[in-house]
């Protein structure tokens, strides 16, 4: 792990997570050590989740201390409750994980969605930017509703995230 970036050793991974594209972009590229979404674990470790139960890979925490896991197989992207009563549904988040990292570098990159004057206009035209780019990114990233990113730029559109 360096301050910019965690990235894991080949051998973490190779127990856990199956999907070789994934196992590759965690030991070479690797997550963002710590931003406005999310904060990496030093160390993933399996969690099941969802009904019926699968296994995920936890590999960060959000700031609304959601966990993010990738699935074993597939490699997709989830957030999973921390609160063990709720950990009856995987909501889906990204494709794979190097779509994730680059949803999280653009919405970091963006904050704060706008200074000065609190306008609707401004929040609303923030919001329908970064939802054009985040499907850009992933045509994925908004296919539940209520989800991950749409919850996220839900909260831009009522002035969440601004400079004010």
């Amino acid at each position: 792990m360096n301050s910019q970036r965690v990235i894991y050793a080949e051998a973490q991974l190779s127990g856990l997570l199956r999907d070789a594209t994934s196992r590759r972009y965690l030991s070479s590229d690797g997550l963002p050590a710590r931003n406005m979404l999310f904060r990496a674990e030093p160390s993933p470790y399996v969690l099941a989740a969802g009904d019926p139960a699968a296994s995920y890979v936890i590999v960060g925490r959000t700031s609304a201390q959601l966990f993010i896991g990738l699935h074993q197989d597939s490699g997709e992207v989830v957030a999973i409750d921390s609160d063990e009563l709720y950990r009856n549904r995987a909501w889906h988040v990204n494709a794979d994980i190097a779509k994730f990292v680059a949803s999280v570098t653009e919405f970091d990159a963006r904050v704060p969605f706008y200074t000065g004057e609190f306008t609707n206009e401004k929040v609303e035209e923030s919001a329908a930017s970064l939802t054009s780019k985040l499907l850009e990114i992933d045509p994925t990233a908004f296919r539940e509703d209520p989800g991950f990113w749409q919850g996220l730029t839900s909260d831009v559109a009522v002035g969440d995230y601004s400079g004010v």
